[in-house]
């Protein structure tokens, strides 16, 4: 299951690149909103201040590509999307004519990559979901896998391991409702640059069980996602993983998974918690989009025992 990123400089497709003389076709293309067309056969829809693409506005090139967004001073800066030739599409953060914040590039057979962006790359936190449901998380740096890092099967199966010079050595292999775990000393080649592996490369053979894990609520790879209750975006919960809770440290665990993925608390109580981590990145008012298929089960079996507790 390899995932290519189309490693483009964003800068250079769109806000620094020579499309001839411009003609206005309508409206005030100097300071307001207007149509303009170039002599490469690019056309601008939008914004204009001073003479420049500014504000909201929609470029599309000769070659294919099309960005929506803002725009300052003829360089995209803020939130908008890049569509390239081959169906890819980039939704996020643009700085400066870079991807850099937080977005999604999603592929056209459905897989897509969610999360940090810095200087056109993927930089920090960040998750790949493949077509089949299959998910990788872990942190990027450079565009490249870096420390620990989980593979989220659609079975519900756990595996947890680290990056190192290129390729994912298996720690653990953890399978949902069991309290044994499989490790396996298998080490895949991840390749390097515009054609890097992702989560594909950590498909693991098959193996005997080494050792018996002691039931325990917390998940296999302490660590892998940040906060005190990483097994909550790791991989599926049951009863059992909930006993001996009280009513508020299941609150802080079931928003926690939302922390994660940056919700702005409007419970100034939950907030201030939050941001007291150094994890915890406020981002978005609405992050329910953004959840796995783990992480949004998980959070309606919290919410039920912690609804027959309070009652």
């Amino acid at each position: 299951m390899p995932f290519h990123f189309l490693l483009v400089c964003v800068f250079l497709l769109v806000g620094n690149r020579d499309l001839g003389a411009a003609e206005c076709l309508e409206g005030d293309c100097l300071s307001g909103r207007s149509i303009q067309v170039y002599d490469d056969g690019a056309r601008y829809r939008g914004g204009f201040r001073d003479g420049q693409c500014h504000g909201y506005g929609e470029m599309f090139f000769s070659d294919g590509f099309v960005y929506r967004g803002m725009w300052k001073e003829g360089i995209p800066n803020g939130s908008g999307s890049l569509r390239f030739p081959d169906g890819q599409v980039y939704e996020g953060d643009f700085v400066d004519g870079q991807r850099h914040g937080y977005g999604r590039l999603r592929k056209p057979e459905g897989s897509y990559y969610e999360g940090q962006w810095a200087d056109d790359l993927p930089h920090g936190r960040g998750s790949i979901t493949f077509a089949d449901g299959t998910r990788y998380e872990g942190n990027w740096r450079q565009g490249e896998q870096v420390g620990q890092a989980a593979l989220l099967t659609t079975g519900g199966e756990a595996i947890a391991g680290d990056w190192q010079a290129g390729s994912f050595t298996v720690r653990e292999v953890e399978a949902a409702g069991e309290q044994t775990s499989v490790y396996r000393k298998q080490q895949t080649n991840h390749g390097t640059g515009a054609g890097a592996q992702a989560a594909g490369a950590a498909t693991v053979a098959a193996g005997e069980k080494d050792k018996a894990l002691q039931p325990t609520p917390v998940a296999a790879a302490p660590g892998t996602v940040p906060g005190r209750y990483p097994q909550g975006s790791l991989r599926p919960l049951s009863g059992p993983d909930l006993d001996g809770m009280g009513p508020g440290e299941l609150q802080l665990m079931r928003n926690e998974i939302f922390a994660r993925h940056g919700f702005i608390f409007s419970n100034s109580r939950l907030q201030e918690y939050f941001a007291a981590q150094a994890w915890y990145e406020p981002r978005h008012r609405d992050v329910f989009s953004l959840l796995s298929g783990v992480e949004r089960a998980n959070v309606r079996l919290i919410g039920e025992r912690e609804k027959r507790l309070r009652q």
